[in-house]
């Protein structure tokens, strides 16, 4: 209990025994504190009764580095090599997955955007000499399972080999990985080879031929700067848009 209580308030500690008088707060718990402590107290328990107090065994060298946290503190999964037997729990039922025309429901610059897909084409003199190459991150006999999973559920369909673009007299062709859900084939047994992944692909090539955009997004202030504040319950920090300087 002391653990989860330091933890959890550990922006208020630091003060050291000899300036206990200068703590925020002294006296008996309110009813609001009471009932936080019963609620750890509670979880605290739950924790004892099911692990008997001890940690399951990971391997944390290896359960970091498929983990990074971006600029806001979120957790987010590094990129795996996609297997059928992680992959297929996380794709939608075949028929449940169907297709929306985003130019019905687009507004102003974007949906000219998405009706004229010139108006964001590079000019072909501007093209990179070769496309760029994005791998098909994939466990080599699991290829067939995948591609024969995600048509079958709707996320992809065929084209011509005519149809595709080409760069540099090569196709320009776009790839494939997997992210971790936080979800396990097996709750019971948390192990990262048995983590469910998410379908992610990668268009970093078909990119590269297109100009972003940006719409006011350079008048907004890094986002990156934010991780570096940590407020107070009574503290504010306001930022305006323009305030990049």
């Amino acid at each position: 209990m002391w653990l989860l209580a330091v933890a959890l308030n550990y922006m208020h500690e630091g003060r050291g025994r000899t300036a206990a008088s200068k703590a925020v707060v002294l006296g008996p718990l309110s009813e609001a504190q009471q009932r936080c402590v019963q609620d750890l107290r509670a979880d605290a328990m739950y924790f004892l009764e099911n692990t008997g107090g001890k940690v399951p065994g990971r391997n944390w060298m290896e359960v970091l580095a498929r983990r990074t946290v971006r600029y806001d503190g979120e957790e987010v999964g590094s990129a795996q090599a996609l297997s059928w037997k992680r992959l297929a729990p996380a794709l939608p039922k075949p028929g449940a997955c169907d297709l929306v025309d985003a130019a019905e429901i687009a507004q102003g610059g974007v949906r000219e955007a998405l009706l004229n897909p010139e108006l964001t084409t590079l000019p072909v003199e501007r093209w990179p000499q070769r496309p760029l190459r994005a791998r098909c991150q994939h466990i080599k006999e699991d290829r067939e399972k995948i591609i024969e999973g995600i048509l079958g559920c709707g996320l992809c369909g065929v084209v011509e080999q005519s149809s595709l673009v080409h760069v540099g007299g090569l196709p320009l062709l776009n790839g494939w990985f997997g992210v971790g859900k936080g979800k396990f084939l097996r709750p019971d047994l948390e192990l990262p080879e048995e983590e469910i992944l998410r379908f992610i692909m990668n268009f970093q090539p078909a990119n590269a031929l297109l100009t972003p955009i940006l719409g006011d997004v350079e008048k907004l202030p890094y986002m990156g700067q934010w991780s570096n504040l940590q407020l107070l319950a009574w503290q504010y920090f306001a930022w305006t848009s323009e305030d990049i300087s």
